[in-house]
């Protein structure tokens, strides 16, 4: 039987089935492209258009794995805003039919359809997800029987968060006085939270100096060098505001001020 192709995947396409028993495929790389009932039924023929075609002939063996187990490795975030998006990172092969299950504080549950990015499998959090300690788990149906995996906690606020240190870690070196614009991450969460909040602070500490800009634009992601710093490296902090609530500075990154540019001749 066929897996069913999720929207956008790029996985196997069924180009034409001669009959009940033959089906041929065109499949990208690593792709999922048939389940059976029966594996010592199976057999196998191969053609190539690439590199690999001089390996290619009829009736080549074929090695039948025995289903994985879901195994969640880790997550983008573990402190998250409803509706936001997180990478789920998995130590087995993501599968055509897995889901995200999604618990909150409240205990309401969601089952949800991922989509598989090279990294892992990527998610929207439901927008109605209380704020307070929540978990996830991977959903995979092993053997006909539905598996979970363990589950991976975190914290969900509605509060405003810091932005990660990449945001300002990234941003494009200029000199004093100059403007560059933070760096926007969606797997960062850094993205989802310029779009989120009302103000953005960036503070720059460089020896006696210290001082705070404020970010402009509909984003708040463009930001001012201060004037005073010198070329050379200096320590870059972030808070967020919505209306009269800040959120705590994030951690130190550092950030390398140009000099000025050299004056034509």
């Amino acid at each position: 039987m066929l897996p069913k192709r999720p929207a956008g995947d790029a996985g196997a396409t069924n180009r034409a089935t001669a009959s009940p028993r033959v089906v041929t495929l065109w499949v990208d790389t690593g792709a999922q492209v048939l389940s059976t009932l029966n594996p010592t039924a199976l057999r196998f023929a191969a053609t190539g258009l690439q590199s690999d075609l001089a390996r290619l002939k009829e009736n080549l063996p074929v090695t039948i794995a025995a289903p994985l187990a879901p195994h969640l490795a880790g997550i983008s975030l573990r402190t998250v805003h409803p509706a936001q998006f997180v990478l789920l990172r998995t130590a087995t092969p993501p599968q055509i039919n897995d889901k995200v299950q999604m618990a909150d504080a409240r205990g309401k549950e969601w089952r949800i359809d991922p989509g598989v990015l090279p990294l892992g499998i990527g998610v929207w959090l439901p927008d109605d997800m209380a704020d307070g300690a929540a978990h996830v788990r991977l959903v995979r149906m092993v053997s006909g029987e539905e598996k979970l995996s363990a589950p991976l906690d975190l914290l969900v606020t509605s509060a405003p968060l810091p932005l990660d240190a990449s945001a300002v870690a990234w941003m494009t070196p200029v000199p004093p006085g100059q403007w560059t614009e933070l760096h926007q991450g969606l797997e960062s969460g850094s993205e989802f939270e310029l779009q989120r909040v009302d103000r953005v602070d960036v503070e720059f500490v460089q020896g006696r100096v210290r001082e705070v800009s404020r970010g402009i634009g509909p984003d708040h992601a463009r930001v001012r060098v201060p004037a005073r710093l010198k070329p050379g490296v200096t320590s870059v902090r972030t808070r967020t505001w919505i209306e009269k609530t800040s959120s705590e500075w994030s951690a130190p990154a550092s950030y390398t001020v140009l000099g000025p540019a050299p004056r034509g001749r």
